[in-house]
């Protein structure tokens, strides 16, 4: 995806940003039939705009906030057949959209030159996914039931408290930052129509989903070392703690503890240009589930080889 950061000269004590950023994202897809009955595919996508103003009060002290514009797109496919349905084959087909506003606040401190501080706070975003729902039953190849209308979800995106502090060494800089995110604000996961579907053969899709997620933390630490003029390397690493407490791990997000690993280069081609290359590996550790915990997807089992990799291509140029 493309990502993109824009900051203008200083202009007397005021400086101005923008950036287009994907906060919060998501995909799954099963084929198996009992995850298919959650998640045969569960995806959301955001977007954010956001215009930022800073002020620098003092030499050490600066401050600064901006405007979250957050655009949401959500698609959900659910289908449950035998065995879980022994009478009808019911599947779930929708979509959403919304875009709504939020705030980002932050402060710097620079006790010396080689130090510096910073707090960031990005507000909760509450998103209301509006768009169209198709239903179907179905006894074999016959229909039993259909529905084709209005369909919503609201989604809460959460508020993320980070505090960080930087610190250089000649040639070598090291960063250490802490993440809050205030994922208890995820409560449950409700579907509504316009029509009460409870005694319905679409009940399934109409019932409450609970999740009651736990606020989380992240703890990153980051080397950068300039060899020279021209070449620049990074390294990272996080250790990122799930919020998806046991009694509400679904397929749609069978999260775990995750540890990341990043490094990456760049290279000054000229006073006013750079080009960098990152790698990115998310690794989320076994989780084992069984039934006697209670957990609202019924799910009795281990998964295992979670993660992801990231490649980034950036440049950098100075006006």
């Amino acid at each position: 995806m493309p990502l993109l950061h824009v900051t203008s000269p200083q202009y007397g004590r005021m400086r101005y940003g923008f950036s287009l950023t994907y906060p919060f994202g998501l995909a799954k897809q099963w084929d198996q039939p009992y995850p298919k009955a959650f998640a045969e595919k569960f995806s959301l996508l955001t977007v954010e705009a956001n215009p930022t103003v800073a002020c620098s009060i003092t030499d050490w002290l600066s401050i600064g906030g901006g405007v979250r514009l957050i655009y949401g797109k959500g698609e959900v496919d659910n289908e449950i057949g035998a065995p879980l349905s022994p009478m009808a084959t019911l599947s779930r087909s929708s979509d959403g959209i919304d875009t709504q506003l939020g705030y980002n606040l932050a402060v710097s401190i620079r006790p010396n030159e080689r130090w510096s501080m910073a707090a960031t706070y990005r507000s909760e975003v509450k998103l209301d996914l509006d768009g169209h729902t198709d239903m179907q039953a179905m006894a074999g190849s016959m229909p039993l039931a259909a529905y084709s209308g209005d369909g919503s979800v609201s989604v809460n995106l959460p508020a993320v408290l980070s505090l960080a502090t930087a610190f250089s060494f000649d040639r070598l800089t090291v960063e250490l930052a802490w993440d809050r995110t205030y994922w208890s604000s995820f409560s449950n996961l409700d579907f509504s129509y316009p029509v009460n579907f409870l005694n319905s053969p679409f009940a399934p899709f109409d019932a409450v989903s609970v999740k009651n997620w736990d606020d989380s933390d992240a703890y990153r630490i980051g080397l950068t070392y300039d060899w020279n003029e021209r070449w620049t390397t990074t390294l990272g690493f996080t250790y990122d703690r799930t919020p998806v407490p046991t009694h509400s791990l679904g397929y749609e997000l069978p999260d775990a503890d995750a540890t990341v690993y990043c490094a990456g280069a760049r290279y000054r081609y000229s006073p006013s240009t750079e080009f960098g290359l990152s790698y990115m590996y998310y690794r989320t550790r076994s989780r084992s589930v069984e039934a006697a915990d209670a957990n609202l997807s019924g799910i009795d089992g281990r998964f295992t080889d979670g993660g992801a990799h990231a490649v980034t291509f950036g440049v950098i140029m100075t006006f």
